[in-house]
Order: C-alpha cells, then sequence, then structure tokens
C-alpha cells in the first residue's frame, strides 16, 4: 500500500492498505498513508473518517512535524506527498510545516558545541504553545530540562558528529543519542529554527543565549 501510494497510484494504495486492515484492524500506524490516499481520489468523509481514526492513536494530539518523523522517507518528494495528502485530509496546518531531514543541514559535532553548550532551548511540546519546554546547558554539559509537568537533570556530551544526553529519570536514564540540523525553513517565533532527530522522533528547537 505504501509502495503504491509512493507511485501516485491511490486506488490501489486504498485497496491494499484497506485488505491489510481487515487481516489486522488494529494497524494504526497506516492509517495515515490511508487517509491522504483517500483524500488525493476526492473521497472526503473517508478521508477525515481515516484521518480521525489515525490521530486517535497518538497519546496526544500531533502535530504534521510530529506525524512526519514517523515516517522517514528516503525521497523527499514521497514525504511531500504524504505531507500534502494529510492537510487535503483535513489536518490543521501547512503542508510545508514539517522538518526535512536532509544532509546539508546536519550540524557537525563542534557546531553543535557552539550552538547549545552554555544556551538553552526551547519548544513546544507537539506543538503547542500552552505547553513549552526548555533545556539549559552548561558549557561543560551538565543539563536541565523542565515543561508543564517534568523537571529533571543529567549530563550531555559530543561524540563525532552525534549530541548525547543522559538524565537522572527521563527516559529511565537511558542514554539518548540524537543528531542536531538546522530548518531553513523555521523561526524564533515557531522555535523550530533547528532540529533534533533521536529514538523518539524530530523536537524542532530554538536556541536562546
Amino acid at each position: 500500500g505504501v509502495a503504491h501510494f509512493s507511485m501516485g497510484q491511490f486506488d490501489k494504495a486504498v485497496e491494499l492498505i484497506n485488505r491489510a486492515l481487515t487481516y489486522n484492524p488494529k494497524t494504526h500506524k497506516i492509517l495515515g498513508i490511508l487517509a491522504s490516499a483517500y483524500a488525493y481520489l476526492g473521497h472526503e468523509k473517508e478521508a477525515r473518517d481515516s484521518l480521525q481514526d489515525y490521530l486517535r492513536g497518538f497519546e496526544a494530539r500531533p502535530n504534521l512535524n510530529g506525524i512526519m518523523s514517523e515516517w522517514p522517507f528516503k525521497d523527499p518528494k514521497d514525504a511531500d506527498l504524504l505531507a500534502e495528502g494529510l492537510i487535503k485530509a483535513g489536518l490543521p496546518g501547512r503542508a510545508s510545516d514539517y522538518c526535512k531531514v536532509l544532509l546539508e543541514n546536519k550540524l557537525s559535532g563542534g557546531e553543535i558545541r557552539k550552538l547549545l553548550f552554555g544556551h538553552t532551548m526551547e519548544g513546544l511540546v507537539y506543538g503547542r504553545e500552552d505547553n513549552k519546554w526548555s533545556l539549559y546547558r552548561t558549557k561543560d554539559g551538565a543539563v536541565e530540562y523542565m515543561d508543564t509537568i517534568r523537571y529533571d537533570t543529567g549530563k550531555s556530551w559530543i561524540e563525532g558528529d552525534s549530541l548525547f544526553t543522559k538524565y537522572r529519570n527521563l527516559y529511565e536514564g537511558l542514554k539518548i543519542t540524537s543528531e542536531v540540523y538546522r530548518n531553513p525553513d523555521g523561526t524564533s517565533k515557531k522555535m523550530d529554527e533547528y532540529f533534533i532527530v533521536w529514538d523518539w522522533g524530530i523536537t524542532p528547537f530554538s536556541v536562546k543565549n
């Protein structure tokens, strides 16, 4: 179904995805592709219904960026096709409202250190303005994280071009590996001038001195 969707064969994509759902109705992720395919076919009700079923599978209602972080397409055209279809299906926002993971925008280890160490990262949880998070990182790597419901401290360091963070309690105290990218389409107002790619998806942020 995903392959036929990427080739623009939306009728075939709908047929195969619905067949898959008869075998496993709890298959959640594929509903995003189904909603988008229906939208391209002009089946507005089916697109809306599939989108709502898809969104109910998340713990908190995600924005487009949160959804697209689940679909790491190799070809940017496939990602754009899905994003446009989800907006057509009724997801709020614009099709360009997601972070594109492109090699030319990846920061080196030295650039990460200069940008983040000794500064504060700020962002929005699921893009919601009523749920902001911040992370202060000292020059020697000590970190302090907080949002509306969580607070923790820990440490971070750089190996090669990757950023590592280990909290005392968050994420079960496991070592977290991440890469940092510039977001050329981001703004300080939306707090998405940069983004981190890590085990839990893609997290946009801006930096405050």
